[in-house]
């Protein structure tokens, strides 16, 4: 609870001293044994602040000389950094497992994909080329569907093989 005068609390919000007296005088700060207490006074005004006028106002007032500089508000040097190699070391474990195959590109990926897509498409397409004779003689409905199941799980096991030598 630092007491100070008149002109050097003036000083610290960057207003004249008579603008001081002024607010003394309505009752918006209080003196106590004729100076002012710093962080009293800054509260009441505070509380008392119209928040339209708040773009309008000064830059934010000055110190007086010889006290201590303000911390810096926002992240420390310490934390910065440690962000940042953070960062790197996500970077550098990133780039050992492109290296190392864990981690491939999505291009690589979609290629893949697509080519997979494009094998099971052509096995499921020649199921009727092969089949069609033979199901068209049967009229048996149970027959059918097992001809039907023996051939898309031949085509898709043949897929499967292929797939996995590649």
């Amino acid at each position: 609870m630092p007491l100070v005068t008149k002109s050097d609390y003036a000083r610290l919000r960057g207003c004249s001293p008579a603008y001081i007296s002024k607010l003394l005088k309505s009752g918006r700060i209080t003196e106590v044994d004729g100076k002012i207490d710093v962080e009293a006074a800054n509260s009441s005004l505070e509380r008392h602040a119209d928040p339209a006028r708040a773009l309008t106002r000064k830059s934010p007032p000055t110190k007086p000389k010889g006290s201590p500089p303000e911390p810096v508000s926002g992240p420390s040097y310490a934390s910065a950094r440690a962000a940042h190699e953070a960062i790197k070391a996500r970077m550098a474990k990133m780039e050992f497992d492109r290296r190392s195959g864990e981690l491939v590109s999505v291009d690589k990926v979609k290629r893949q994909a697509a080519r997979a897509g494009r094998v099971i498409r052509d096995a499921m397409l020649s199921i009727p080329d092969r089949i069609s004779a033979v199901l068209a003689v049967e009229s048996d409905e149970r027959r059918v569907h097992d001809l039907l199941d023996a051939e898309i799980t031949a085509a898709l096991e043949t897929v499967s093989a292929n797939s996995a030598t590649h």
